[in-house]
């Protein structure tokens, strides 16, 4: 009798302890240096980078820079999967 409850804590405390570890984490809040990073990373050339900024700093002049980059990473994650 206490071999079966015994063993029926640890089988609850190994099925609290895997859904525990199942539980999606917390992202880290995007940053501007984190989005450049990953655009960077995506065009492996910084001067392409600053060129699909810069145009869309044309397009929309009163975006901040967070806004721009989360548009252009947007926009090239689009093209890429066509």
């Amino acid at each position: 009798m206490e071999r079966a409850l015994v063993l029926g804590l640890v089988i609850v405390a190994c099925a609290a302890l895997y859904a525990l570890s199942r539980m999606p984490k917390k992202k880290a809040p995007r940053t501007v240096t984190t989005l450049r990073r990953e655009l960077d990373k995506l065009t492996h050339d910084p001067r392409a980078s600053d060129s699909l900024l810069e145009r869309e700093r044309e397009r929309s002049p009163d975006a901040s820079e967070l806004e721009r980059l989360e548009t252009v990473l947007r926009k090239l994650r689009r093209e890429r999967r066509r």
